[in-house]
């Protein structure tokens, strides 16, 4: 089912009762269905019996904060996770991508910028949903219309973030991809010389193909050039 931003469903997660309210009218008055919880452990509950299209997720909170929460959400959803960060800490920033977050935005918010966010986040499926593409590479095979990847016949268990990045590395096996070309036509913004969301989304891309054991792909990195998805048979 081709996902649209209208009407789609968000969990917000924030402590914050004041904030939660403004936030969750805004994106209400901008066509979004909202649900709200107010802890780490209330959004875990959430998302075992409900699908969010996205989730927010801050990262202080009482109980389970957002970085354990993150972790453990993870385990059972695949879908986009928006970070809510402390503006321009980068230590937050990192350790929320390592733990499976899509996508950071720093407080105190600024609502435009986060509805371009989640538009984006909620925009990625579209583009694969039309073709119902197959490609296979080595022993790996990815559908791009049911986002799945495997590698022989075992899934491979990857985020919406990592099934982009390597959809767009095997659509150009064999050849380098910029890493200039990879943030703006992925990450979908402009490479600043200091952002690490690429680097740290292809360290568990190749450590998740590695963990197979059996994979016949190879992600290479080419000095000052970038990177090359190449077949390792």
């Amino acid at each position: 089912m081709q996902i649209h931003s209208d009407n789609a469903a968000i969990l917000l997660v924030d402590d914050d009762v004041a904030f939660t309210k403004l936030v969750k009218k805004y994106l209400q008055d901008s066509g979004f269905d909202v649900a709200v919880r107010h802890n780490g452990r209330q959004a875990i509950q959430y998302v075992q019996s409900v699908t969010p299209q996205l989730i927010i997720l801050d990262l202080m909170m009482p109980e389970t904060d957002g970085l354990t929460a993150c972790k453990e959400i993870r385990k059972c959803y695949s879908g986009p996770i928006l970070m809510l960060t402390a503006l321009n800490d980068e230590v937050d920033e990192i350790v929320g991508l390592e733990v499976g977050a899509d996508d950071y935005i720093g407080k105190p918010l600024r609502p435009r910028v986060l509805l371009a966010r989640i538009r984006v986040l909620l925009r990625r499926n579209e583009g694969c949903q039309h073709a119902g593409e197959i490609i296979n590479v080595g022993n790996m095979s990815i559908d791009s219309a049911k986002r799945t990847v495997h590698i022989e016949d075992a899934p491979l268990d990857i985020t919406d973030a990592e099934f982009d990045l390597l959809l767009y590395l095997t659509q150009r096996t064999g050849t380098i991809v910029s890493r200039d070309d990879l943030y703006t036509d992925v990450i979908h913004i402009a490479y600043d010389g200091l952002d690490r969301t690429l680097d740290i989304r292809m360290s568990r891309l190749r450590k998740k193909i590695s963990a197979q054991g059996q994979s016949q792909i190879l992600i290479k990195t080419i000095r000052s050039k970038g990177y090359l998805l190449v077949d390792n048979r």
